[in-house]
């Protein structure tokens, strides 16, 4: 509206212009000086964009973001793999497979040193010196001295 043809208007000119045409929704001459003052600055007259980060990403960032993130994942994971120790296992999984793994041992070992007790040794037998407990080493761990305190 300010330049047509040959001529160029004034923003008052603009203003009254607009209202003529469109008499229910009148303008003032500050509109006029906004409104160009928009498109001098970024070449349209539509609204233009916050600062800061926009709440939407264009479509074409978009696709930038969807190849860069398998890449992220696949070093994520990489770096994972690489750095996997036992300790770090056993804190994924609570412990429980570690748990599982001595239980199994633990059988294996007690059937295995039950078989050759009985191949090798026959039959646990009770000495007057064990007093029943199997072994002389159970006897030293266990027994201890008890003083009574005498009434007197």
């Amino acid at each position: 509206m300010l330049g047509y043809g040959d001529r160029r208007r004034s923003h008052s000119e603009v203003c009254t212009l607009f209202n003529e045409a469109h008499p229910k929704r009148p303008i003032v001459r500050s509109t006029v000086t906004k409104i160009v003052a928009k498109f001098q600055a970024a070449g349209h007259v539509r609204d233009l964009p916050k600062s800061g980060r926009p709440p939407v990403p264009e479509n074409t960032q978009l696709d930038v973001m969807f190849k860069i993130i398998p890449i992220q994942q696949l070093a994520k994971w990489a770096s994972i793999l690489i750095l996997v120790t036992h300790r770090f296992v056993l804190i994924a999984f609570q412990h429980v497979i570690y748990f599982q793994y001595l239980k199994v041992q633990l059988e294996a070992i007690g059937k295995l040193n039950a078989s050759n007790a009985v191949e090798n040794q026959g039959p646990i037998k009770e000495d007057e010196e064990t007093n029943g407990r199997g072994s002389q080493k159970d006897k030293l761990v266990h027994t201890k001295k008890i003083r009574k305190k005498s009434n007197g």
